[in-house]
């Protein structure tokens, strides 16, 4: 990309609250233990992800975030009025439901130009869902609708991971992105690294670089470069994005300094455009 702006960011994670909106039962009701989660109880618009004049974000992919579970459709559309399509979405729906339901819930968000694929958080014991017998159908009807999965849970817990693993490998058109590292800790990280292995043998998995701030906002920058040395001497360099999980990110940085952040992790130009551009443009097919 010859005519690509160098610093063009294409951020393929982050949020907007409208908190009038929408239902945001986890952020109104102040679920997560975050000891900094109170800045986040107000609304985000596009106008509060502020850079310098040494970046652009030219596109970014909005992550469902609890909007409305019981009617997802409503965020996608409520954000196509409110900033227009330029934006790609991921909407909610539940892997493990019945394939019929989750076929007429695939059929409502596909009505929206911007959905591209759906989220299910299966962190902790929600993990379980992963094991369904209905993901196998669910799984196929994403692939043959060419949708996104994305996935959401401690990869450190093989035996979750061994699951999707089996799944990526039975549905190899069906593109999958782990989120936020796979929620990587000192404490889990020896199986992290285990699991981050096992799923960078996967052509059709991709792995998110963000989201820290949600583990422990005190990792040292020293424990996240380890953690982007692993993910890039394991996955192909195509299938790693940098994103910003906005506005979660703010707890611990600004969003341009996570920015500024990850250029300097790159060791040249060209690892930077892949992770900061390229390779989100590709996915999300922007």
């Amino acid at each position: 990309m010859a005519t690509q702006h160098s610093n063009t960011i294409f951020d393929p994670h982050l949020h907007l609250f409208y908190l009038d909106e929408g239902d945001y039962f986890w952020l109104k009701n102040a679920l997560p233990p975050w000891p900094e989660l109170a800045m986040l109880q107000k609304d985000f618009s596009v106008k509060d992800l502020i850079l310098n004049d040494d970046y652009i974000l030219s596109n970014f992919v909005h992550i469902e975030a609890g909007f409305n579970n019981q009617q997802p459709e409503k965020e996608i559309a409520f954000l196509e009025n409110t900033i227009g399509k330029l934006h790609k979405a991921i909407g909610y729906a539940q892997i493990d439901v019945a394939p019929s339901v989750f076929e007429e819930q695939i059929k409502t968000l596909q009505k929206f130009s911007s959905f591209v694929g759906i989220r299910d958080i299966t962190e902790g014991n929600d993990a379980t869902r992963l094991h369904a017998h209905s993901v196998k159908c669910n799984f196929a009807l994403l692939a043959k609708n060419k949708l996104i999965f994305e996935a959401q849970f401690e990869i450190s817990e093989l035996p979750h991971t061994t699951r999707l693993c089996e799944l990526a490998k039975a549905h190899p058109n069906l593109n999958i992105v782990l989120n936020h590292a796979g929620l990587v800790t000192p404490q889990n990280y020896k199986n992290w690294l285990t699991a981050i292995v096992l799923l960078a043998k996967i052509p059709n998995i991709y792995i998110k670089y963000s989201g820290f701030e949600m583990q422990q906002m005190t990792l040292s920058n020293t424990f996240r470069g380890q953690i982007f040395k692993d993910i890039t001497e394991n996955f192909t360099l195509e299938r790693i994005m940098f994103a910003s999980n906005f506005p979660i990110c703010l707890m611990t940085s600004s969003y341009l300094s996570l920015w500024q952040h990850y250029k300097q992790l790159c060791a040249n130009e060209a690892i930077w455009q892949k992770l900061s551009y390229d390779n989100a443009s590709q996915l999300y097919k922007f």
